[in-house]
C-alpha cells in the first residue's frame, strides 16, 4: 500500500513537471500541445507503473517481465513518434499523419501484448504441469527408497540362503521401476497405485519367509511375483 502511494505521488509530480515543460516549449495551448502532453503523460504512467512489477521478486515472472518490456517499448515508441512528428506538423493534414501513426503503433503493440500474454499463460500452465509431474516423481522415488529399506530389514531378519536370489531380483526390479519416465506416470494415474499394490503384495510374502516350513514354497511364489512385476514395469516403459 505504501509503495502504491509513493508511486502515485511520483507519477503526479512527473505529470505536473511534464505539463510545465510543454507549456514552456509551446507558445500557445494548441491541439498539438494537448496531444504531446497526453501522450507524454500516458508514456510516463506506463513506465512508472511497471517499476514495482520489475522490482518485486514475487511479481517478476517471465510473463510479467515480457509484458512489461512490451509496454515500456510501446511507451517509448509512442513518445518518440509524437515528439518527432510534432516537429513537422504545420497544417491539419499533418495532424492526420500524426494520429494515423499513433493508431498504427497502438494496434501493433496491442497485438504484441496479446501474443505475449497468451504465450506467457501457456508457459505458466506448462510450468505448473512440469512441477506437478516432478513432485509426483519425487514422491514415487521416495516410496521406492523407503520400500527398499523395509524389505532389506525383512530379508535380514529372515536370515536364509533363499533370500540372496530374491534380494538380487528385488534390487533389479526396483532400479527398473525407479527409471520409469515421469511422463509415463503422468499419462496414467493408475500406474503408481498399481505398482504400490504389487510391491505391497511382495512385501507381505517376504514377511512370511521367517517361517521355515514354508520358505521354499514362498520363495517360488515371490520369484514369480517379482518376474511378473518386472514384466509389468517393462510394459509400462514400452507402451504407455
Amino acid at each position: 500500500m505504501k509503495s502504491r502511494i509513493i508511486s502515485g505521488l511520483v507519477l503526479l509530480c512527473i505529470i505536473v513537471c511534464t505539463v510545465i515543460v510543454y507549456r514552456l516549449i509551446f507558445d500557445e495551448t494548441t491541439t498539438l500541445f494537448y496531444v504531446n502532453v497526453i501522450v507524454a503523460c500516458v508514456a510516463e504512467a506506463i513506465l512508472v507503473i511497471n517499476i514495482p512489477m520489475l522490482s518485486s521478486k514475487q511479481l517478476l515472472t517471465f510473463k510479467n517481465a515480457a509484458s512489461s518490456t512490451v509496454l515500456d517499448i510501446f511507451a517509448i515508441v509512442l513518445f518518440l513518434w509524437t515528439s518527432i512528428c510534432s516537429l513537422f506538423v504545420e497544417d491539419e493534414s499533418d495532424y492526420r499523419i500524426l494520429y494515423i501513426g499513433l493508431l498504427v503503433v497502438t494496434i501493433i503493440f496491442i497485438i504484441l501484448f496479446g501474443s505475449v500474454e497468451m504465450g506467457g499463460n501457456f508457459m505458466q500452465k506448462e510450468e505448473k504441469i512440469q512441477q506437478q509431474v516432478a513432485q509426483e516423481k519425487k514422491v514415487f522415488s521416495n516410496f521406492l527408497s523407503m520400500y527398499r529399506m523395509e524389505v532389506c530389514n525383512i530379508l535380514a531378519m529372515a536370515n536364509s540362503e533363499t533370500t540372496d536370489e530374491i534380494s538380487r531380483m528385488l534390487d533389479i526390479v526396483l532400479e527398473k521401476a525407479a527409471m520409469i519416465p515421469s511422463e509415463k506416470l503422468e499419462h496414467n494415474g493408475n500406474v503408481t497405485a498399481s505398482i504400490h499394490d504389487k510391491l505391497c503384495k511382495i512385501k507381505t510374502l517376504l514377511e512370511e519367509l521367517q517361517e521355515e516350513d514354508v520358505q521354499e514354497t514362498l520363495r517360488i511364489q515371490i520369484i514369480h511375483e517379482l518376474k511378473s512385476f518386472n514384466n509389468y514395469v517393462t510394459m509400462i516403459k514400452s507402451t504407455l
